[in-house]
């Protein structure tokens, strides 16, 4: 099996596992009844899926970076095969505790649901070769996700048709658990072929790559020790955008597909039958899939982050029009399908696949599953909140639907500027993308490096305290990226980072004022010592591929020779 569906084909199964549960609440609700399944039980029911997929996206969005992406995408697959089983056969006694059996079962699935979404959209970004190739092969494999709403939407209306075809209180209820647990047991099936040709797969090359460079491979090790400091304190602004924007997408977007089905039970005839619900859903994920593909042609020549912003801007108008006439709209059950739909169509063309493209571009190959993962994981706590939201605040006789069409059409405008200002496209190829990455990498570990030489410098020269802690806040600050003119003048006279440096045999003089701590960065294997002047202690300190030369209570001017 090629490769790139080997990888993304898991994506399709995530989806059908993830949005199946939108058929499942309605026969659910006729099987039990009201009283029962209770709009709590099926807020719970309906978000434990989303509960687990928080925990997977961060788990192993870490773990895709520290071990690779292939052994833990078995690792999630493994985890769709266990997770559908389970609520295949979940059982208690009773209604339930059957219905508390599945929360368990889907909060294992959503682990693995979790899981596909850091390490597929890894994978299929690192094996392209140009930035166009990348954001198409990505939006790609996201499109399967509305592959597998629309397989989950037409198999659910089949079972209806075939087992559960009469009016509402007709069914037997042996015959309304066939079709959910027949739904989750059709889940099982891609995921064992998926799991089968990634055994045998191979790692990603631009994750082999970084392998193989034995000093790449000792900068991740540095990142490992400071991963979540490193990640905040240089891309904040970053995290922000992709995880601020697709937390508040997901309220919107789950809400609507994983309660369509509810929601269209009261539009048209009323008390309509699980097999008109279930015929008007599978029309609106019909109605909802081409936008998946106008983002694929769009993507690289509209760019993702407008196409983010005319998607939002578009969810807002659409929704603010279903909530303004949505009396209206509950008699004309053609025109609201395509409202509706087309509400679907533009989060697909739009934030939907944004979404997920962008942390694959704005990250490097060392934390882009583990920044990959802590959006999507910010996106499934906007999920949790829209699916526990929902069934209650349409319950709500002073907030029902409309209300909550209001709110989506609030989040979608505020969505816009988070955007605006936050997300970026990036074009650069991953190599550079890469070598900027290590750049800040080397210059944090120097500073470290200086913090540790300073403290020996202390006791080993009479440095004083006050200039020591001076110089480890001026090599922190110069460490987390700050320009000179950022630090106090103070702080400035008492340490300073050195650029100067040529490479080789250019060297350029340097000249430290006052009684200061030195310390240069040379990205070079060879090593430079000072020559003394006027008593000059110094100190050489060499790492790896960076050579850290530490001068003691310099007071005048004096030069650095290479050592041959």
């Amino acid at each position: 099996m090629n490769k790139y569906l080997v990888r993304s084909l898991g994506f399709f199964n995530d989806a059908y596992d993830l949005f199946v549960m939108n058929i499942v609440n309605v026969v659910l609700t006729e099987q039990y009844g009201k009283h029962v399944y209770t709009s709590y039980v099926k807020s719970w029911v309906s978000a434990a899926a989303i509960i687990g997929a928080v925990i997977g996206q961060l788990l192993f969005g870490f773990l895709g970076d520290v071990f690779g992406r292939r052994v833990n995408m078995i690792a999630t697959c493994i985890l769709l095969i266990v997770g559908s089983i389970l609520c295949t056969v979940a059982y208690g006694g009773s209604g339930s505790s059957t219905l508390w059996f599945l929360v368990v079962a889907r909060i294992i699935l959503g682990i693995g649901i979790g899981g596909e979404y850091p390490l597929a959209a890894s994978s299929s970004a690192e094996d392209s070769t140009s930035s166009a190739e990348r954001n198409t092969r990505v939006a790609t494999t996201f499109s399967l996700q509305g592959v597998g709403q629309v397989v989950a939407a037409i198999l659910g209306n089949l079972l209806v048709q075939a087992l559960a075809d009469g009016k509402p209180g007709e069914n037997s209820d042996s015959r309304l658990e066939t079709v959910w647990r027949l739904l989750f047991a059709i889940g099982c099936i891609p995921g064992v072929v998926i799991c089968y040709y990634r055994i045998t797969a191979e790692e990603t090359e631009a994750y082999r790559a970084m392998q193989e460079r034995s000093a790449a491979a000792a900068q991740v090790g540095a990142a490992k020790k400071a991963r979540l400091s490193f990640i905040i304190r240089h891309y904040w602004v970053s995290l922000l955008g992709t995880a601020g924007t697709w937390f508040l997408f997901d309220i919107i977007y789950y809400a609507q597909n994983l309660f369509s089905a509810s929601i269209l039970s009261v539009i048209g005839v009323k008390n309509s039958s699980l097999q008109q619900v279930t015929t008007m859903n599978a029309f609106v994920a019909l109605l909802a899939l081409p936008g998946y593909y106008v983002a694929i042609y769009f993507i690289n020549s509209l760019g993702r982050k407008k196409m983010a912003l005319q998607g939002f801007f578009f969810m807002g108008v659409l929704c603010l029009i279903l909530a303004i006439f949505w009396d209206d709209l509950q008699d004309q059950t053609v025109l609201f399908i395509v409202l509706y739909g087309l509400t679907l169509f533009f989060a697909n063309f739009g934030p939907n696949t944004a979404t997920f493209v962008l942390p694959t571009e704005m990250y490097p190959t060392p934390i882009r599953s583990t920044c990959h993962g802590i959006s999507a994981a910010c996106g499934k706590g906007g999920a949790a909140i829209g699916s526990f939201g929902f069934s209650i605040w349409v319950s709500n006789e002073s907030f029902g639907y409309d209300g909550a069409f209001y709110t989506f059409c609030a989040i979608a405008f505020v969505s816009i500027p988070l955007t605006w200002f936050c997300v970026f496209d990036n074009n650069v190829p991953i190599e550079e993308m890469d070598a900027e990455f290590y750049r800040k990498l080397h210059v944090a570990g120097v500073g470290r490096a200086v913090g540790q030489a300073v403290v020996t410098a202390r006791h080993e020269y009479g440095t004083s305290e006050q200039e020591a802690r001076s110089t480890s806040r001026a090599a922190g600050a110069v460490a987390d990226g700050k320009h000179e003119s950022e630090i106090s003048e103070e702080t400035v006279q008492n340490a300073m980072l050195c650029e100067q440096l040529q490479a080789h045999s250019n060297v350029a003089p340097v000249r430290w004022e006052k009684s200061v701590l030195v310390a240069v960065v040379l990205p070079t294997k060879k090593l430079f010592r000072g020559v003394e002047h006027e008593g000059v202690v110094h100190e050489d300190v060499v790492r790896e591929d960076v050579v850290l030369v530490v001068a003691v209570r310099v007071g005048r001017r004096h030069e650095l020779q290479t050592l041959q």
